[in-house]
């Protein structure tokens, strides 16, 4: 099959790590597989003021991104900023959209450019209006959904059809620990995000909580930005900025347990990560949350319920060994049970479906 997979930006976001993983299973399985996405746009003075303010990275011209392996001679960006039209693109069998707005972009394709596909990753109202995306939801024609959440969503809320629920993985030659005792003096971690739906603010209010029973408790974290102005880390939280994958590993690798506190998610990585390196995690019912941790493989508490995550540190921390191993041990098969070998087939042989289907004449 020939594959475009439509981008809105290249970088080492959770979301293009997943576009990537499955490009490049569909790429190992001898597909022609290719993803483009616009030129970035230089964010407008608003955007930049914003990005200082929050100690982000500012604007550059340079996409880049640590997940692209095997596809980086099969990606391209265009000399123009979005929407892409049909003289950016190939001809193909399929064309996946990976984002709301890119579903946009492929409405009016001629079809020599192929089937549109859409991959939902998010319910995306953060990432435009509230209509539109429900708009683009609506639209028929084949989906994929990463959760169980949202594939009820576009069930259930959009009244879709044919949606498949293809359920994310983890790279296990990258996210991976040996057996391990509990650490003597116990230590968690978590991902730091300013923004609201990621819930950090949550997690340091559990964390706070814990730390007036148990004042040595020891903090990580890492995030993609510096920590904002507007939500900073308290001087006992270990920080480091957008560390390398490897690092990462050993980040997870070294806690007790991986805090997961947000509010709204498709998915939530972290999650899946974590339990790969045999950290069990306490996480709120977002994304994928009640997928990955609702059969006892972690912790699963109810959105907001940072009081609930702080006492779910404390038992943790009250754990004998062999019962944190044990737990450690569950999430660690959990994980294993998510390869993108298998997400890769799954997708692969639900695609082939589509491009076999009689089309409109």
């Amino acid at each position: 099959m020939r594959i475009t997979i439509l981008s809105v930006s290249i970088d080492n976001s959770g979301g293009f790590r997943v576009v990537a993983a499955l490009g490049q299973r569909l790429l190992a399985e001898g597909h022609d597989v290719r993803i483009i996405a616009p030129k970035r746009d230089r964010p407008d003075l608003r955007r930049r003021l914003r990005a200082w303010w929050h100690r982000q990275a500012l604007w550059s011209k340079h996409q880049h991104s640590d997940h692209l392996g095997t596809l980086a001679d099969h990606t391209t960006v265009v000399p123009h900023g979005a929407p892409l039209v049909a003289n950016d693109l190939p001809d193909a069998d399929l064309i996946i959209a990976t984002w709301w707005d890119t579903m946009n972009w492929v409405q009016d394709l001629p079809a020599a450019k192929g089937i549109p596909v859409h991959l939902v990753q998010d319910y995306e109202v953060w990432g435009g209006t509230k209509d539109d995306i429900d708009r683009v939801l609506r639209t028929p024609g084949p989906k994929v959904a990463i959760s169980s959440f949202l594939h009820a969503l576009l069930t259930k809320q959009f009244g879709q059809k044919d949606v498949l629920l293809l359920p994310n993985a983890v790279d296990h030659t990258l996210f991976h620990a040996d057996p391990r005792p509990k650490n003597t003096v116990m230590k968690v971690g978590f991902v730091y995000s300013h923004d609201p739906r990621k819930g950090t603010d949550l997690v340091l209010k559990a964390l706070e909580r814990v730390r007036n029973i148990l004042p040595e408790l020891q903090v990580i974290a890492f995030g993609h930005h510096r920590p904002a102005a507007s939500l900073p880390l308290p001087p006992w939280v270990e920080y480091t900025t957008a560390p390398e994958q490897q690092t990462i590993r050993h980040i997870y690798a070294s806690c007790d347990a991986w805090l997961f506190g947000s509010r709204l998610e498709g998915f939530g990585l972290p999650i899946l990560e974590a339990m790969a390196c045999r950290t069990p995690v306490v996480g709120l019912n977002a994304g994928a949350a009640a997928d990955l941790l609702g059969d006892g493989s972690g912790i699963l508490l109810e959105n907001e319920d940072w009081v609930g995550m702080a006492d779910a540190i404390l038992r943790i921390a009250a754990m004998p060994d062999s019962e944190w191993r044990a737990l450690s041990d569950r999430a660690h098969a959990r994980a294993k049970q998510q390869n993108w070998t298998d997400v890769g087939a799954a997708l692969r042989q639900w695609l082939e479906g589509i491009v076999a289907r009689p089309r409109a004449a």
